[in-house]
């Protein structure tokens, strides 16, 4: 075959290469914006009553360039069933708590005020415009999960969201020391990753909420803290086992 008849059949091929290849890559996100929460299989406007227990974590003191093991803790209040807007509020935190070791060989507890709540908003908040979800009631559909890569979007990852802690002039979510003689205040947000993945432990079906990221701080720090209880704090894939069949859809 001539030369030139060589290079004609290349081109054609890597042109119809390149017709085949879908607009879309396979790594490209489908579904859509979140517009519904179903809870056990119900989609029925109203709050469902939730209690998340610790499941793992650390959180890293950036000024002090130390990363503290978290041991325990809890979440509690409801998650919004029914109708929702992407980027509104999924969940209300009524309490919550995480217990971490420290430098000092005593534990910290970052935990929320009697008084206070937290929202954790889901959606186009942090992935506008769309969120990417699926109908997981729907045999034919996909259950959304595994772990979001921004720079490689999936078509199925956690279901994104924030986690907006109370204005500072509340002092809602407090860090204390178990000695008691230091305490400093907790403001901003938080990322937030839903795993509607269903898993079972001692017979019992969970998903994982987790927290993720910077975007927290400390301030406000009582004189016994010597200057030292301040700065960004992130977290490090702090889990809560959430025991209901929660699907954003």
């Amino acid at each position: 075959m001539h030369l030139r008849q060589v290079l004609t059949l290349c081109a054609a091929v890597a042109v119809a290469g390149a017709l085949a290849t879908p607009a879309v890559q396979a790594n490209s996100p489908t579904g859509n914006d979140i517009t519904t929460i179903q809870v056990n299989g119900s989609s029925t406007a109203g709050t469902v009553a939730t209690t998340g227990t610790f499941n793992g974590g650390t959180a890293t003191f950036v000024a002090l360039g130390y990363t503290a093991t978290c041991s325990g803790g809890t979440a509690g209040g409801h998650v919004n069933r029914g109708p929702l807007t992407s980027g509104g509020t999924a969940f209300t935190f009524t309490t919550l708590s995480v217990t971490c070791n420290t430098w000092w060989g005593i534990s910290a507890t970052i935990a929320l005020a009697p008084s206070c709540s937290i929202d954790v908003k889901m959606g186009g908040v942090r992935t506008s415009p769309n969120d990417n979800v699926h109908d997981s009631y729907n045999p034919t559909a996909t259950i959304d999960t595994g772990l979001y890569n921004s720079a490689a979007p999936q078509k199925v990852h956690n279901v994104l969201g924030t986690m907006v802690l109370p204005a500072p002039a509340r002092n809602c979510v407090t860090v204390t020391l178990s000695s008691g003689t230091c305490k400093a205040y907790v403001q901003g947000n938080a990322n937030v990753e839903f795993d509607e993945a269903v898993k079972t432990v001692s017979g019992v079906q969970y998903q994982d909420l987790y927290l993720r990221g910077t975007g927290l701080s400390l301030y406000g720090q009582t004189a016994s803290c010597l200057g030292l209880w301040s700065g960004a704090v992130t977290l490090n894939n702090i889990d809560f086992n959430i025991p209901a069949e929660i699907d954003f859809q």
